[in-house]
């Protein structure tokens, strides 16, 4: 199962998503806070509860606590999205480079203007010109080469097969990341080393919140496709005649 959150208007106006792995959607729920997943959880039987093998997530600390209470065994079930760690390193870095640019040199800074989409991707993926042009960054904007290299080495722990061995990975990441000269960094260490146990889970079971990604996609199609929606309740039902697959034989 999948819960994720979707803006339902502008003004930080949230619905929780809760859907399948094969991204249907199950329920909406009102905003993104605990109750918005507990209110659901409390809904399914003990059979239903514990027919649940995986719950995809970012780490919200609201769906979090939520889990803990009402689904059994939830430490072993919740799974934290990829994507989301991802995105969190990447924001580091990004942060990060911009607090460290305006340091530089006159001459580095203006060389270094307009590079911040080097930052976002692996050195393997670039041209070698590219390559070229993000090592001497590298050297120019040393913290934020410390970030980027965290990133890089959270992503390869990633994309490794999973065997028990990822935990002391992680642990190993954990620890470097904790000596980084950067607080950002820091911070996200002591994050990743708290909710250490959804990582795992995502790596064991090959799970992400992909599916409701792309569901969420289609909901911000819809809404606007109708141009919005007034009323909270016309929005979920529009949302579950569509993307429900609901059973419409009579």
């Amino acid at each position: 199962m999948n819960v994720d959150e979707v803006a339902f208007k502008k003004g930080h106006r949230y619905i929780t998503v809760i859907s399948d792995r094969d991204g249907r959607a199950l329920a909406l729920t009102d905003d993104r806070g605990k109750e918005s997943l507990a209110g659901y959880l409390r809904t399914l039987t003990d059979g239903q509860l514990q027919a649940i093998k995986t719950l995809s997530m970012d780490m919200n600390a609201g769906y979090i606590r939520a889990a803990r209470i009402h689904l059994p065994c939830a430490v072993d079930k919740i799974a934290f999205d990829r994507f989301h760690v991802a995105k969190q390193l990447g924001e580091v870095v990004d942060k990060t480079r911009q607090n460290e640019h305006p340091r530089l040199p006159v001459e580095s800074r203006r060389q270094a203007k307009g590079t911040r989409f080097l930052w976002q991707y692996s050195d393997k993926w670039m041209t070698e010109s590219r390559q070229e042009k993000l090592m001497w960054l590298r050297e120019q904007m040393q913290q934020t080469s410390q970030c980027w290299t965290l990133k890089e080495l959270a992503k390869n722990i990633w994309d490794r097969p999973w065997s028990t061995e990822r935990r002391n990975d992680w642990l190993q990441w954990i620890s470097l990341a904790s000596q980084c000269d950067v607080p950002m960094m820091k911070n996200a260490a002591k994050t990743i080393k708290k909710r250490l146990y959804g990582i795992l889970n995502a790596m064991h079971h090959r799970v992400s919140n992909g599916n409701a990604e792309a569901l969420n996609s289609k909901i911000r199609l819809l809404r606007i496709k109708a141009r919005g929606y007034r009323n909270r309740e016309r929005f979920k039902l529009g949302v579950m005649f569509h993307y429900g697959k609901l059973n419409m034989a009579f």
